[in-house]
C-alpha cells in the first residue's frame, strides 16, 4: 500500500470532489477511495511515486508508470458495459504530506466483488455463474480486440453489479498489450498465483500468450463460484506447490445436481484444460455455450 493517508487528508487535498470513504479491498500499490461529483459516485485511485517524478509532472518511465499509463489508456478506450470506464477527475500528480501520488478516476461499480460473495454466501446460483461467464467473456473479447490480455482474472477483480444485472471485470493493471513493448521485467511473473494459467508460468514465451490464458482463469473463477472451493488451491500451499498444481493438476468436475449444472460443469472443465488448444478458441464461443443455461 502507499504511504498511509487518513480520510481527512484526502478530503483536504481533493476539494474538487466529495471523498466519501476508503476501500479496504485496494489491491497492489493502489489506495482506493469512493468519491462523489455532483452527487454521482466514482472511484479515485492513488499510487505513490518516487519524489523525482513530480518534477516534470509526468508519470515515470519505469514499470509502475508504464502500467498506469496502459491502465488509463484501456479505461479511455474500451467500450463495454462489463469493463469500467474513466471517471470525471482527470489524471494527475499531487503532493500529499510530502509524498508524490499519481491519481486517476474510474467508474464506480456498485455491489460486491465475487470473492466477497463466495466468502459471505458460499456459492453463486448456477444462473449467476453462467451470467458471470458471459459478461466476463464479453469484457475479455473487448480487450482481445485490442490485442490485450488481462492476466489477472480472479474473483476479487469481478464485481457483481446487482443493481444493473451485470458483472464487471476491473483492474487491468497487469494487462499485456501484445502490440506494445513488454513492461514486465525479464523472469518476473505477474498476476495472482492461484489464478495463473499454465501459460503465465512460461516466461520464455510470454509474448505468445493470448486470450485463452484469460479464459482458463475465468474457468477457475467459475469453478470456485459454483462449488465454493478453488479447483486445487488451498491456503496452506506454497507458491511452488500452487504453480505445480497450475501446471499439472486436473481438478475433479464440479458436482452434478441437475442437467443445467452438468452443462455448466462441462463448459468449466473445457476452460480448465492445460493446453490452450483444448479450450474454447475465443470468448465469443464461451458466451455462446453459456447462453442457453440462462433460461434453464
Amino acid at each position: 500500500m502507499p504511504t498511509s493517508i487518513a480520510l481527512d487528508v484526502l478530503r483536504r487535498n481533493f476539494t474538487e470532489c466529495s471523498v466519501d470513504r476508503l476501500i479496504d479491498e485496494a489491491s497492489g500499490q493502489k489506495l482506493v477511495a469512493v468519491c462523489c461529483d455532483a452527487g454521482a459516485p466514482f472511484i479515485l485511485k492513488l499510487v505513490e511515486l518516487p519524489t523525482a517524478s513530480s518534477t516534470a509532472g509526468q508519470l515515470p518511465s519505469d514499470e509502475v508508470g508504464r502500467r498506469l499509463a496502459r491502465e488509463i489508456g484501456l479505461l479511455d478506450t474500451c467500450a463495454s458495459e462489463h469493463l469500467p470506464r474513466s471517471g470525471p477527475l482527470a489524471p494527475g500528480i499531487r503532493t500529499i504530506d510530502g509524498a508524490d501520488f499519481f491519481y486517476y478516476s474510474e467508474e464506480y461499480i456498485p455491489g460486491r466483488n465475487v470473492r466477497l460473495e463466495i466468502q459471505e454466501d458460499g456459492t453463486l446460483a448456477t444462473a449467476d455463474v453462467a451470467l458471470m461467464g458471459i459478461h466476463v467473456a464479453d469484457a475479455l473479447s473487448t480487450l482481445w480486440g485490442l490485442r490485450v490480455v488481462h492476466r489477472d482474472v480472479k474473483p476479487a477483480n469481478i464485481v457483481h453489479d446487482v443493481q444493473h444485472g451485470r458483472f464487471v471485470l476491473i483492474d487491468p493493471g497487469y494487462a499485456l498489450a501484445l502490440a506494445e513493448p513488454s513492461i514486465t521485467r525479464l523472469g518476473m511473473v505477474v498476476g495472482t498465483a492461484p489464478y495463473y494459467s499454465p501459460e503465465h508460468l512460461d516466461i520464455t514465451n510470454r509474448r505468445r500468450i493470448d486470450v485463452r490464458a484469460d479464459l482458463y482463469c475465468l474457468g477457475v473463477v467459475m469453478y470456485e463460484a459454483l462449488t465454493g472451493e478453488h479447483p486445487y488451491f488451498r491456503p496452506a500451499m506454497t507458491w511452488e506447490e500452487t504453480c505445480g498444481h497450475v501446471l499439472h493438476t486436473q481438478p475433479a468436475p464440479p458436482p452434478v445436481t441437475d442437467e443445467t449444472a452438468s452443462q455448466l460443469g462441462a463448459v468449466i472443465m473445457r476452460l480448465l484444460q492445460k493446453a490452450p488448444h483444448l479450450r474454447y478458441r475465443s470468448p465469443r464461443l464461451v458466451a455462446e455455450a453459456l447462453q442457453p443455461l440462462l433460461g434453464a
